[in-house]
């Protein structure tokens, strides 16, 4: 089979998509996308032949693309499970460099405590989870404890697997001199040897498999949703929580993914990925995605993605308009052009800012559409007008599909005050924490003595990770944690000029003050995995 053609398999979902796809129109983009969905070797096309991968990366890539595919499977954790495992071992005989270093199961460990050194990001990810075997070992509730260190379980899987990924490669004197000023975030075809880390045509691959998983599952989202909606005409189906039902994944852990995915495209294209008919067909699907994303209703994630992309828009204008006209090469100097003719950089320059500029026209006036022709996620937004709670307040809490007053409950103020309950636990316990199994108790506790009816009836959890993190563990396990997660992140993307890293972190970052995402499988698989992946594809530069 040729590179450039697809199985027939394929291909039979291709033609039964499109022809969906002309009875729905809004989903005949996504249905044509199966390039976007494919790794393989001989699947894949343009920049994406897996043909210079080693086998041991092919073997990661295929592995990586059936753990996000476990994502999406329903009440299925023992799958997930086995993909998790499976990466998990595999990680401890990946090589770069058969025969070489990490050959031997002594020097692979070696090798590991050597990465471990260079990655100080990964040694607080360790030391926190540490600290959750300890506290569980002091709590009370040692049941909740031990169910709680079970699931948070992929917090220490995946910085020991892909936190600590190593690609051994030989770095001559002569190729090191030529890399040693360039980054490794570049196209593969150039791509310096890899010193250590994962290699960025294996980054690229895995960024390309979870864009391709998540654009899946919306695709499933939107039909089921449709389905529903056809037979009951009523469009509570279509939005939030409702959306996603058919995933069995709250909504706002999906907006969650949809937003690193939309990263992640954007990544892949800024790097000339998937060119001609095919890079229409991506940039189709992420404007899908980011109507499938509104849709979800997420209002912190909505703030992120649309933020994020007027920063980045306006960056490229910024720096478009203040690029220097580059001279012209010594065999166009005898080449006079015309007084009122621009030299072709300066034109080039103008019209990329031009284009930037009706980006961000295109992305206001989308997003004005979008309030417009979808008013049920603009009613998530005027919940923030009603801030005010009292804890003895008996009332039903607000749904998007209904009338919003200031007498409800709703998303804003039961977190306003339960973030009131949380902070009172916390400062009477702000050096250790009340302990990993005694959370939950001590939070129904405050509840019960605030009179807050509503949430303890109702078993709810911080909705906020640092104050979560700083319920349990105290002091000492916010400062862990912030360095693992976050400080240590942030400086290295920083300092390596990782912009699609220093994206994801953000968007993560932000999101978990909102949301406990500890508290539940997926959060732990998805921050756990992309944290460690982070740290393992900023590959540090050759030096002389």
């Amino acid at each position: 089979m040729s590179p450039e053609e697809p199985p027939e398999a394929v291909l039979a979902i291709g033609r039964y998509g499109s022809a969906f796809g002309r009875m729905v129109p809004p989903l005949a983009v996504w249905c044509r996308l199966w390039p976007v969905f494919c790794i393989a070797e001989g699947v894949t096309s343009n920049n994406f032949s897996t043909n210079d991968l080693s086998t041991k990366e092919k073997a990661l890539c295929w592995l990586t693309a059936g753990f996000f595919i476990t994502l999406l499977v329903p009440r299925a954790p023992v799958i997930n499970n086995l993909f998790t495992g499976a990466l998990f071992l595999f990680s401890w005989f990946y090589s770069g460099n058969p025969g070489g270093p990490g050959s031997g199961w002594a020097n692979r460990v070696a090798d590991k405590w050597r990465v471990l050194g260079q990655r100080k990001e990964v040694v607080f990810m360790l030391l926190f989870y540490l600290l959750h075997i300890v506290s569980a070992l002091l709590s009370h509730n040692r049941q909740e404890a031990f169910r709680m260190l079970e699931l948070r379980l992929p917090l220490l899987v995946f910085p020991l697997s892909f936190g600590l990924l190593n690609v051994q490669k030989a770095i001559t004197q002569g190729n090191a001199a030529r890399f040693s000023d360039r980054s490794n975030d570049g196209p593969s075809d150039n791509e310096p040897p890899a010193r250590s880390g994962i290699r960025t045509a294996v980054k690229d691959r895995i960024i390309q498999a979870y864009g391709a998983a998540v654009s899946l599952g919306a695709l499933v989202c939107t039909i089921y949703a449709g389905i529903r909606y056809a037979r009951t005409g009523d469009g509570v189906y279509l939005y939030n929580d409702s959306l996603t039902e058919v995933l069995d994944i709250q909504s706002s852990y999906y907006a969650l993914m949809v937003l690193l995915a939309v990263a992640g495209f954007i990544y892949l294209l800024g790097k000339g990925y998937f060119s001609g008919r095919r890079g229409i067909y991506v940039r189709g699907g992420i404007v899908l995605l980011l109507i499938f994303h509104f849709m979800l209703a997420s209002r912190i994630s909505i703030t992120i993605l649309y933020t994020g992309l007027l920063i980045v828009l306006g960056a490229y204008i910024r720096r478009t308009g203040f690029e220097k006209n580059v001279p012209r090469p010594p065999e166009e100097s005898n080449v006079c052009p015309s007084d009122n003719e621009p030299p072709v950089r300066s034109v080039v320059r103008h019209r990329k800012r031009a284009l930037a500029l009706w980006l961000v026209l295109g992305l206001v006036a989308a997003l004005g559409l979008c309030m417009k022709l979808l008013p049920k996620t603009m009613n998530r937004f005027r919940e923030l007008e009603y801030p005010s709670y009292s804890f003895t307040r008996v009332a039903p809490e607000s749904h998007y599909n209904g009338t919003l007053t200031p007498d409800q409950w709703n998303g804003a103020n039961i977190r306003l005050a339960i973030w009131k309950c949380g902070w009172e636990v916390a400062q009477k316990h702000w050096l250790t924490g009340v302990q990993l199994g005694d959370k939950q108790d001590s939070l129904m506790g405050k509840y019960k003595e605030n009179g807050f009816t509503f949430a303890l009836e109702r078993n709810r959890n911080m909705h906020n990770n640092y104050l979560d993190t700083f319920c349990a563990f105290g002091a000492v396990g916010i400062v862990l944690f912030l360095l693992g997660y976050l400080v240590i992140p942030l400086w290295k993307a920083v300092r390596a000029r990782d912009m699609l890293g220093l994206a994801l972190l953000l968007a993560m970052g932000v999101s978990m003050a909102v949301e406990s995402y500890f508290d539940r499988s997926l959060g732990c698989l998805v921050i756990g995995f992309f944290f460690s992946f982070i740290a393992a594809t900023r590959e540090p530069r050759a030096v002389t």
